[in-house]
């Protein structure tokens, strides 16, 4: 645990925002995929409950447009 921890002690700043950038991207990129699925397969299966397809999309995108501008953030933002 304490060689961990000495890791990542060591680790620049800009360093760890920039991966902490890319996994807020990839969660947006997975939430958008996971949006046009759940689209499909409400277009495919007409016993699918409509209500609760439509707050999982919201929810979706919500998580979706919050990853996307924190890793832009991110990646924009250069503090010394």
């Amino acid at each position: 645990m304490f060689k961990a921890y000495k890791k990542f002690k060591s680790q620049k700043i800009n360093d760890v925002r920039r991966e902490l950038a890319r996994a807020h991207l990839i969660i947006g990129m997975l939430s958008f995929v996971t949006i046009v699925l759940l689209l499909q397969e409400a277009a495919l299966v007409a016993d699918l409950n409509t209500v609760f397809t439509t707050i999982a999309i919201t929810l979706l995108a919500i998580v979706a447009v919050i990853s996307v501008a924190i890793s832009i953030t991110l990646f924009t933002v250069t503090k010394k």
